[in-house]
């Protein structure tokens, strides 16, 4: 049991940090407007797909020489910290929320996006130095 709730909490840790985030900014962005309309929901999407695809082109190079960290329960200590990447990812998105017009539903969902997917990255390197 264990070993499965270890295996679980390390695979949880990111994706719920994300969801935290892109939860978060979407909220933030409804609380300084308003609903959105169907067409910023769609710029939403494709803003958070953008930040994905761009930090992957943009380190594509350092991802495949460096691979991956191993399996272990670091992944599941960094991702306890979640309160730092997420936040800061809550943050830009407040932020960017200002932006008047509809270039603040994709800027914010890009700017959440590439925030966490950065700050974990850097939550999950000093976690491994650590250990």
């Amino acid at each position: 049991m264990r070993r499965a709730f270890a295996t679980i909490l390390s695979a949880s840790a990111a994706p719920y940090g994300y969801t935290l985030t892109i939860w978060s900014s979407g909220a933030l962005l409804m609380h300084y407007r308003r609903a959105p309309t169907v067409a910023e929901i769609f710029l939403f999407i494709a803003g958070a797909i953008a930040a994905f695809a761009g930090v992957w082109l943009f380190g594509r190079t350092a991802i495949e020489q460096a691979g991956q960290l191993p399996q272990g329960t670091v992944r599941g200590r960094a991702g306890s910290l979640d309160l730092f990447a997420v936040g800061l990812a809550a943050a830009a998105g407040c932020l960017i929320a200002m932006i008047p017009g509809w270039t603040a539903w994709p800027l914010a969902a890009f700017g959440a996006t590439a925030v966490y997917l950065l700050a974990m990255s850097a939550q999950l390197a000093m976690a491994q130095r650590r250990e």
